[in-house]
């Protein structure tokens, strides 16, 4: 083969690679946007971003048309989406100009919009009913630090409310609907003859997961402070009471009762002791790796031995020695939420080039919403998978820079679990402003071309 010919070929090989070396890793902002509740599904990061709404003028009467402005702020922010799910009540209006296009989910940004100093500001409309009420927005937002990659970006999640024509007032969450609200949860706005689902006038419930506890309950002999009066079993009723052989405060299920007021020495109201000999082991135990049910749950050790392999692979160990731990086998990569190949990313590569995997369902840009995905089973080789907390709102009137926190846990045990707060109104996926980085190619075709040039001349040059 003459020589010529040969280098021709092998530049002509070359031209590929030439081609993607010189082509830049272009970062694809969703120019249309996810409608989501939350944006940690592609953004893994804190959500702590700020947002605020602030409306103009700040109060209404019912009819009136109101522009809202919602502020996104992050010390990173270089550009950012918003998604603004539709109301309660009212109806949406958009202006020309900001970036938002009105869907029948609500308003999601029509392309990512630039920030200044780590702050971008998104205004719509939105027309008051004719009658008096309160309205309640929320709002999910992702700030960009347009470096190209998704994990650089921090998502953000408000709730937002305000009264109009009628006596506004601050409502307090009652997570255990008794009737009765705490200042552990962030408050709202309504009007003052019709308190919102789930929320009390008042802040004074002294453990908002007991419904039985709140001022003015009646005093039970339980060593609790039912009627919040900072007094324990004052002028409480007997109850009855059963022998507690061990003093750990539990008692078990045999022995003979008898009717008094705790603390009464040898006995205890609670008759739940998994081991009335031992007083160690007890329901309100610290559990220790042992091989023994030491909280008296039924179950040994979990989530205390030692634990090898991550994601998927990630295993108990059969013992409390690490040496007894075998991790899990690899398995390729899906879309399911899972780490299935084991090293501690979370379905990386696993839609193809063109799409993204979000919340467990293959998606591409303007692809429908994902069905909600069933919860995949523990891999851990004790016990079941335990259940997320419910949330609470975590917005006042005035917006707030976090996610919505679980339910803090009292300072009582045994509490029956508190009452969810209202559910967002939009689908329940989690979605994406910013797509991780993607190949453009319409950027490459001047690229292409010089490629091209440059073969023809060493082709016309002497071997």
């Amino acid at each position: 083969m003459p020589a010529r010919t040969f280098r021709a070929r092998a530049k002509s090989s070359l031209l590929p690679a030439i081609f993607l070396t010189l082509a830049p890793a272009i970062g694809w902002a969703r120019s249309n946007g996810v409608a989501a509740n939350g944006c940690e599904g592609c953004h893994a990061a804190a959500p702590n971003t700020k947002i605020t709404f602030t409306p103009e003028p700040e109060r209404f009467e019912p009819g009136a048309v109101v522009t809202f402005r919602v502020t996104i702020e992050h010390a990173g922010l270089s550009t950012a989406g918003l998604f603004v799910p539709t109301p309660d009540i009212g109806q949406l209006r958009t202006i020309e100009g900001e970036g938002l296009k009105l869907t029948s989910d609500g308003f999601l940004h029509s392309a990512p919009k630039a920030g200044t100093n780590g702050s971008v500001s998104f205004r719509f409309g939105w027309q008051a009913p004719s009658e008096p009420g309160a309205v309640h927005f929320e709002a999910y937002a992702v700030a960009a630090n347009n470096d190209r990659r998704s994990s650089g970006d921090t998502p953000g999640f408000t709730r937002y409310a305000r009264a109009f024509g009628c006596e506004a007032r601050t409502y307090f969450f009652d997570a255990d609907r008794d009737g009765f609200g705490s200042l552990d949860y962030p408050t709202t706005e309504g009007c003052a003859d019709e308190a919102p689902a789930g929320y009390s006038l008042t802040s004074d419930d002294c453990d908002d997961t007991f419904d039985y506890i709140h001022p003015g309950a009646p005093e039970r002999c339980n060593e609790k402070d039912d009627n919040c009066n900072q007094v324990i079993d004052e002028d409480a009723d007997p109850v009855e009471l059963w022998p507690d052989a061990d003093g750990d405060g539990y008692a078990a299920f045999s022995g003979e009762s008898v009717i008094g007021c705790v603390p009464l020495e040898g006995y205890a109201a609670d008759r739940n002791d998994c081991d009335d000999d031992d007083p160690t082991r007890h329901p309100n135990a610290v559990e220790v790796c042992n091989l023994v049910d030491d909280d008296c749950d039924g179950r040994a050790d979990e989530r205390v031995r030692p634990q090898c392999g991550e994601g998927w692979c990630l295993r108990d160990s059969v013992t409390c020695n690490e040496s007894s731990c075998t991790p899990g086998t690899p398995l390729p990569e899906t879309c399911n939420l899972l780490d299935d190949d084991c090293d501690g990313d979370v379905d990386e590569d696993s839609c193809g080039p063109s799409a993204q995997c979000v919340d467990g369902a293959c998606m591409s840009s303007g692809s429908p919403e994902p069905p909600p995905p069933t919860t995949p089973p523990n891999p851990s080789s004790t016990g079941g998978t335990a259940s997320a907390p419910p949330s609470p709102p975590n917005s006042s009137s005035g917006g707030s820079p976090s996610a919505p926190p679980a339910f803090p846990g009292p300072s009582s045990g045994g509490s029956p679990a508190p009452a969810p707060a209202p559910s967002p109104t939009s689908s329940g996926s989690r979605g994406c402003a910013f797509s991780p980085t993607r190949f453009d190619a319409s950027s490459l075709f001047p690229l292409l071309a010089l490629a091209l040039l440059l073969l023809r001349r060493r082709q016309g040059s002497p071997a």
